[in-house]
């Protein structure tokens, strides 16, 4: 399944890129994370908790970002194994782009991922809802963090106070193969990402199970 969308969140590109960047942020944005630690320069490990359908499982994984461009873009690939549970293996392309004079930022992103095992068989609707589900998580759980670190800044018009979450708009679109062995899959981000996306990072773990986003919910 590949998808792509934007999330507009308010604060600058150089705060996004540190939240989708770094091991301890990518840790709270990435829904389902049970771990997420730097293992070198620009790689992770996960572990990250998923649930589609009847289907719950643990899976361990790793993503690599590459070609990174700060704080504009950067692509990440990963892949993670859930046991008999399944597998997923995933690539996404990461934008930022400034928005009312850098106050603000706009996050493009493509991701492409393949899964397989018991994953594979609940079929495309279903992994999409769980996967587009786990990306709003993932991007409320950034709009969170940019805010807090964002909180020096003085309160103004489009601001958000302490305890709430900065307003995100975001479109999403996902288009799944109609006939394949192993239905394509998102996952980060970041996250794993995870990216979480993550996600996806995506996430970068955001990338590699049913759910990036940077960086979604499945490695």
């Amino acid at each position: 399944m590949k998808l792509d969308g934007t999330y507009e969140v308010d604060a600058p590109a150089t705060v996004v890129w540190e939240a989708l960047t770094r091991a301890d942020s990518l840790s709270r944005i990435l829904p389902g994370c049970d771990h997420l630690e730097e293992t070198g320069e620009n790689r992770f490990a996960a572990v990250v908790s998923v649930k589609v359908g009847p289907i719950r499982a643990r899976f361990r994984g790793k993503v690599a970002l590459t070609d990174l461009v700060q704080p504009v873009s950067f692509q990440l690939a990963g892949e993670g194994d859930g046991g008999a549970s399944g597998h997923a293996k995933g690539t996404a392309r990461i934008v930022l782009h400034p928005l009312d004079d850098g106050a603000r930022t706009r996050i493009a992103y493509e991701a492409e991922t393949n899964i397989g095992g018991k994953l594979a068989a609940l079929g495309g609707r279903l992994v999409e809802a769980v996967s587009a589900r786990n990306i709003e998580l993932m991007m409320q759980g950034l709009a969170r963090e940019v805010a807090s670190a964002c909180d020096g800044a003085s309160e103004a018009p489009g601001t958000v106070s302490a305890g709430a979450a900065p307003a995100v708009s975001r479109t999403v679109t996902a288009r799944a193969p109609v006939s394949a062995a192993s239905e394509p899959l998102l996952a980060t981000l970041l996250r794993q990402g995870r990216l979480q996306t993550g996600l996806l990072a995506l996430i970068a773990a955001l990338l590699l199970g049913p759910a990036l986003g940077l960086w979604s919910s499945g490695f």
